[in-house]
């Protein structure tokens, strides 16, 4: 069953974020790995808490697909994101099933993420969010099932509380990690906290480097236009 967990996991994955093509979600990908997963936990024979937790992840995660592209498709982060187009229903129901979870005495990977994504899809805004909430998960997940990804999203985190220059130190020594090396969003995530601290010249060698990784379309196209930005204010 762990195993079914781990690939509809990684199913819904590849849908949030396809890793390439011209489209940057794969909607169908996303639904039918919710779909399957609903089966599971539907099932007596199959059901977990495991299995309750990972279908609030993916429909909390869910909920926000329409709102990470613009109507040409162009990715969007989070704070860009009109969070009125969030579908309430599922955030309502991925609540629901995240406390459903909450009912076993066993606490895995998936409660923790499904914990950071309510976090997310309860604030009002970016600025509004619990970020020291969000580090605790990403601490829990690491002692749990430590991660060079988990690493990188609990940086992003600490940027968020105390500012680009705090996210680059515990960025930077993830670039030395074997599995991160044709990893894209390593870079891009340097990249990005390299422009937040005004470093241009900086910022603009690590968006290289990110586009040599990248074979996504969008994300290709995301980070052109900040290698853009960050070259003609380097001048």
């Amino acid at each position: 069953l762990a195993a079914v967990h781990q690939c509809l996991y990684l199913m819904f994955n590849e849908g949030y974020a396809a890793s390439h093509g011209d489209s940057h979600i794969r909607a169908e990908l996303c639904e039918e790995a919710a779909r399957l997963c609903h089966l599971l936990v539907s099932n007596r024979a199959t059901h977990s808490t495991s299995g309750e937790a990972l279908l609030a992840l993916m429909l909390l995660h869910a909920a926000r697909l329409d709102a990470r592209t613009d109507a040409q498709g162009r990715l969007l982060l989070l704070e860009n994101q009109d969070r009125s187009r969030w579908n309430a229903k599922l955030i309502a129901e991925g609540k629901r099933r995240l406390d459903l979870s909450a009912q076993g005495k066993v606490i895995s990977p998936y409660h923790l993420e499904a914990g950071i994504a309510w976090t997310h899809c309860e604030a009002p805004s970016v600025a509004e969010t619990n970020w020291p909430r969000i580090v605790m998960l990403y601490n829990m997940l690491i002692a749990m099932q430590d991660s060079p990804i988990y690493r990188l999203n609990r940086a992003i985190a600490i940027g968020q509380i105390e500012g680009p220059k705090a996210a680059l130190e515990a960025l930077l020594p993830l670039r030395k990690e074997p599995s991160l090396k044709n990893y894209h969003l390593i870079d891009a995530a340097i990249g990005e906290m390299e422009r937040r601290c005004g470093d241009y010249q900086a910022a603009a060698k690590s968006f290289r480097r990110a586009l040599t990784a990248c074979r996504a379309i969008r994300e290709r196209e995301f980070l052109l236009a900040r290698l853009k930005e960050c070259e003609e204010a380097a001048c």
